[in-house]
């Protein structure tokens, strides 16, 4: 089980590309695959985005992890310009939601 207190710190770049309700979104790669590691305001990784054939998917805590959102855009390994900032708000929005989920647990 992932325990949001005990779970190991990372720290990005100085600027994460966005932010989202809260939480930080750093690039880790640009396209083929488009991919996000997602820290909370303590640095602390809670989510790996990734985009890729047409799949985009939000995992919790990281890569390998609960998928808590799964879409099909229109971008393959990029988002098209016009798309981005939904997906990323609506899987930052189920990430938000499984971080409340686990800490009421």
């Amino acid at each position: 089980m992932f325990n949001l207190m005990t779970d190991s710190v990372i720290v990005g770049p100085d600027e994460p590309e966005y932010q989202i309700l809260g939480y930080k979104l750093y690039r880790t790669c640009h396209a083929c695959p488009q991919q996000y590691d997602v820290l909370d305001q303590n640095n602390k990784q809670i989510a790996y985005y990734r985009l890729r054939h047409g799949r985009f998917y939000a995992a919790c805590p990281d890569y390998g992890g609960e998928v808590v959102y799964d879409a099909n855009p229109k971008g393959d390994g990029i988002f098209d310009e016009d798309e981005e900032e939904m997906y990323l708000v609506a899987a930052t929005m189920a990430v938000d939601r499984w971080v409340n989920r686990i800490i009421a647990e």
